[in-house]
C-alpha cells in the first residue's frame, strides 16, 4: 500500500475480522490520522491494532470501542 498517512474507512463495511490485515499491511506504523466512524468495530476488533505510534488524530464516533480501550 505504499506510505499511508490518512485513511477514512468511515460509514464502510469495516469489521473486527479486517484489523489483523491492517497489521499485516503495516498501515498503522505511518498512519498519522485514522477515521473508523460508524462501522462495526468493537473493542475486540480495536485491541488488534498494533504500531500506532505515530496517530495522532482517531475517530471512533458511532462504534462500539469503549473509551477504557483507546486510553
Amino acid at each position: 500500500l505504499g506510505n499511508i498517512s490518512e485513511l477514512n474507512l468511515s460509514k464502510s463495511t469495516l469489521r473486527d475480522e479486517h484489523m489483523a490485515l491492517f497489521n499485516e499491511l503495516k498501515v498503522g506504523t505511518l498512519a498519522l490520522k485514522l477515521d473508523f466512524s460508524h462501522t462495526a468495530l468493537t473493542d475486540a476488533g480495536f485491541e488488534k491494532l498494533d504500531n500506532l505510534r505515530l496517530l495522532s488524530q482517531l475517530n471512533l464516533v458511532g462504534t462500539k470501542v469503549t473509551p477504557l480501550k483507546v486510553a
